[in-house]
């Protein structure tokens, strides 16, 4: 019931619940994890939600809240998942996303390669998770100028995309559609 430490969501909600700690934000996403096994997510997105989701209004959390929010996530499943847990991969990856959805490229460029190096060890036929963090790698190297860089990772990751289509793998359009935009404007075509 301290005023330390006090946020104010960047959510829809208003009043008095616009104020709060995140260790509570954490531990109630904490709190709607345990009180679920592994098997009774519907999908590894649910637990997503329950880190990254306002549990009043349902917006997902922006900012420096989202970036906070997504540490105590990987905190949470960096100390009681193992290391193989597809959890503790959507946590790491969770965190990745949350710098780079705020701008912190240096950041998430680190952070990515941990994600890319938890699934060769962990996960190696978790495709659709490795191309979205290739695709997010790619454009952070871009933004911060390294643009080899940036082309390499773009190189490396359309053709595979391009395999994975032909294979008839269940993968999002948008992302063949970013590599085609992302390579024609780099004109690698």
């Amino acid at each position: 019931s301290s005023t330390d430490g006090v946020v104010s969501l960047t959510c829809q909600c208003a009043g008095e619940i616009k104020f709060v700690h995140i260790s509570c934000l954490a531990g109630r996403a904490r709190a709607d994890v345990s009180n679920s096994s592994d098997t009774n997510w519907r999908d590894v997105g649910d637990l997503a939600d329950a880190w990254r989701q306002c549990k009043n209004c349902g917006n997902i959390h922006e900012g420096p809240i989202a970036i906070a929010l997504s540490w105590e996530w990987w905190n949470w499943a960096a100390t009681t998942q193992a290391e193989s847990s597809v959890f503790r991969g959507m946590a790491l990856n969770g965190l990745s996303n949350s710098y780079f959805d705020n701008d912190e490229f240096d950041k998430a460029i680190a952070l990515f390669g941990a994600v890319l190096s938890w699934q060769q060890r962990n996960n190696p036929s978790f495709v659709k998770m490795r191309l979205t963090t290739l695709a997010r790698l790619s454009e952070s190297y871009l933004e911060v100028g390294q643009v080899d860089e940036g082309l390499r990772v773009i190189r490396e990751c359309f053709p595979e995309r391009l395999r994975e289509c032909k294979n008839g793998a269940d993968m999002p359009p948008e992302m063949l559609t970013y590599f085609s935009e992302r390579m024609l404007e780099l004109r690698l075509f």
